[in-house]
């Protein structure tokens, strides 16, 4: 857990350092929005839209229609896929339960909410300054397949290109070794998850005598098994979506987790939910999602000036308003369901829901699960003193209905041979290890699942909360906009003044977001003169 912490701190300040080294190379993000739009006004593109950069790069809520970014596909389509990636992800649940208490891990998801809102200024803009800066590479159309070795774009080289040639030596290797370093730990916990799902759901029934050695040593293989699908399902990848990476993540989200994201809101919203509505609803789900997402694999779109023949719902149906559609679906098929079969039990709704979490009732299956655990401990304590159980837990001599017998064959390190000891070791088990955590008392759990917390630490966690809404708030309304200030054309004329010849710049900014009618009546009645294109901290290009 420190060693992620470090390497995201790596990351992210090598990242804000590229993204400074960037806006300076480009002359700031007034010089950035002007040349970008000015990319699209040249001669040599005739009357083709391909490569030409998007005339509403700069607007982030767009029309219906739009096929990029339509605002109500963005807005109640893209939340079902934030809501997994926030609640339901592996990687995040995971570092939650391993906060020491749920403050600790309430803040961490905040400040995990903080770092989400960089990526605007250190992913975004960078790789349009990118598209400024090599035109002809990351911009390309006829000739990619040179340039990048990928035919279908080189929109994926853009932020490798500013890592390369604006990053000093030293920096750029601090800013690789992170990067890659958070991804190994990406990959880690994803592999991990999928190696314990296939172990315990698959294999577990498949074999119900299975040892501990025999699986840990199936989940082993099964890595391996996924580290090889990753590495084939590249090619797939580079040919996805245009060569857009980012676009694909976003597409392949919205076909697989709306139904997660559904289920999981209607959970803890919802009392009446139970587990046949849930399963259901998954499973509609996965059928659904899983047909969009082969279909896109199936019916590739169409490169630029080709004529779209893919299916409607493929190629009319934007992922966003898809994902949308396929969240309605999957809570409708839930809650029919739920309705017309037996409501859970209430014991079951003790502390699972968002209207129980402070239940202090005692849940019948809890009561009857630390019982027997509290029981086992004390078994196990009394059998150690009489000597009926050896230490190391590598024999037992007592007979129990529910004894836990390790396996005895993979901790007798002693007689094994070097290679053997490395098997063990790969497969990281300890039979010994395994005994002693479980003679741990049953109360230290109870103490980890506490949710009680101080009234200061509830203040400062809603008080960031409602600070990191009301950031992504005007940074959605207000400064994703503020382009629009710089769309009047600057206007140049010469004169002379002290005896030389001069170049000003007449400026009018646009005055449609102004605080009061006196203040756009001023600004209707002022004109700005520029000397050498400065005005307020933009640099400005001439028309």
């Amino acid at each position: 857990m420190y060693v992620e912490t470090l390497q995201c701190f790596m990351m992210v300040g090598s990242a804000i350092l590229l993204a400074i080294f960037s806006f300076i190379e480009v002359g700031g993000y007034g010089s950035l929005v002007t040349k970008y739009k000015a990319l699209g006004d040249r001669e040599d593109w005739g009357n083709s839209s391909c490569g030409r950069p998007n005339p509403k790069a700069f607007t982030m809520l767009r029309g219906p229609s739009d096929p990029d970014y339509p605002w109500p596909g963005f807005l109640f389509g893209q939340s079902p896929a934030s809501v997994w990636y926030w609640a339901a992800d592996q990687m995040m649940v995971q570092r939650a339960l391993a906060a020491k208490n749920l403050s600790h891990a309430q803040g961490a998801t905040i400040f995990a909410g903080v770092l989400k809102v960089l990526p605007l200024f250190v992913i975004v803009f960078p790789g349009m300054i990118s598209r400024v800066l090599y035109p002809e590479v990351v911009g390309c159309v006829d000739d990619c397949l040179a340039r990048c070795g990928n035919a279908d774009g080189c929109s994926n080289t853009a932020y490798p290109m500013l890592v390369m040639n604006l990053m000093p030596n030293g920096l750029r290797g601090v800013m690789l070794a992170g990067m890659l370093a958070a991804l190994m730990s990406d990959l880690a916990s994803v592999f991990n998850s999928s190696s314990t799902l296939f172990t315990l759901d698959i294999w577990r029934r498949m074999r119900p005598l299975a040892t501990n050695a025999e699986v840990m040593i199936v989940g082993r293989i099964f890595v391996i098994v996924m580290v090889v699908v990753a590495v084939l399902w590249v090619p797939i990848v580079s040919g996805t979506q245009g060569a857009q990476l980012y676009i694909y993540i976003q597409s392949v989200a919205a076909d697989l987790a709306p139904p997660i994201a559904a289920v999981y809101l209607l959970a803890i919203l919802w009392r009446r939910t139970n587990e046949q509505g849930a399963f259901s609803g998954l499973l509609v789900g996965a059928v659904l999602g899983g047909g969009r997402l082969i279909s896109d694999f199936i019916y590739r779109a169409p490169k630029c000036g080709e004529t779209d023949n893919r299916p409607w719902f493929v190629g009319r149906v934007q992922y966003m308003y898809f994902a949308l559609a396929l969240f309605v679906i999957v809570a409708m098929t839930t809650i029919v369901v739920s309705l017309l079969t037996k409501p859970p039990e209430q014991f079951r709704l003790v502390r699972t829901t968002f209207w129980t979490r402070f239940d202090s009732a005692v849940r019948s299956d809890e009561e009857t699960s630390v019982s027997t655990a509290a029981l086992k401990y004390e078994e196990t304590v009394e059998l150690q003193e009489i000597g009926e159980v050896r230490p190391d837990g590598r024999r037992f001599s007592v007979e129990k209905e529910d004894a836990v017998i390790p396996d005895s064959q993979c901790d007798n390190s002693g007689g094994m041979s070097s290679f053997g000891r490395i098997c063990v070791w790969f497969c990281g088990f300890n039979a010994s290890t395994a005994f002693e955590q479980g003679q741990k008392s049953p109360e230290r759990p109870a103490e980890l699942a506490s949710l009680e917390q101080t009234a200061f630490e509830r203040r400062v966690l809603t008080a960031a909360l409602v600070a990191i809404l009301a950031l992504a708030y005007y940074l959605l309304t207000d400064l994703l906009v503020c382009s629009s200030k710089l769309n009047h054309p600057v206007r140049m004329r010469s004169v002379k003044h002290g005896g030389k010849k001069q170049t000003r710049y007449r400026y009018k900014r646009n005055t449609t977001n102004a605080k009061s009618k006196a203040m756009k009546k001023k600004k209707e009645n002022q004109t700005n003169w520029l000397t050498n294109a400065a005005f307020t901290g933009y640099r400005l290009t001439p028309e």
